[in-house]
């Protein structure tokens, strides 16, 4: 049995904090839906019940904020699913294609800390009300500057023999 050199070991060794950082948004999820009993979706129609039931208006608003913080935590999770996987993707391939090591550890680094302000300093961040401010434009635009640049990058890296070649033959 021989053993192979791993193909992706930069962007396989960053999947640990990917993948422990996926969890942890998972975990939060699961605490939400235990805190305010609802196994399925979202929550909807908590406080219309409470209010058929003549609960009084503090309770109203505790389940209201109960089933905003979850439908937040499923979208931080959702949101990560979402985009991660395709940044990661396509840092791999970039890596197969022999991108460059500083370049794959800090766009690693990057999508982290942006997919970190993203979740939990704007949709898990309950001081944030609105979930929406300055730290979800960077987590976004971190994600999408990631994911586009070293898609090109990628495609760089793949089309540069025969590029380099085209061009030796023009001369």
């Amino acid at each position: 049995m021989s053993i192979h050199p791993p193909l992706v070991p930069i962007v396989g060794s960053w999947s640990l904090l990917f993948g422990g950082y996926q969890t942890y948004l998972m975990f939060k999820v699961i605490g939400q839906r235990v805190a305010n009993k609802v196994s399925i979706g979202a929550g909807e129609g908590l406080v219309e019940k409470a209010r058929a039931a003549g609960k009084s208006q503090a309770e109203i608003d505790e389940i209201e904020h109960g089933v905003q913080m979850l439908v937040r935590a499923i979208r931080a999770h959702a949101n990560f699913t979402e985009h991660v996987p395709l940044a990661l993707l396509v840092l791999g391939f970039a890596e197969l294609n022999g991108a460059n090591s500083l370049y794959l550890h800090s766009s690693l680094a990057i999508l982290l800390i942006a997919r970190y302000l993203h979740a939990d300093l704007t949709f898990l961040n309950e001081k944030n009300k609105r979930a929406f401010g300055p730290t979800r434009t960077m987590g976004v635009s971190g994600t999408i500057a990631v994911t586009l640049i070293s898609a090109g990058y990628s495609a760089f890296l793949a089309f540069q023999p025969a590029i380099t070649s085209a061009i030796k033959s023009l001369f």
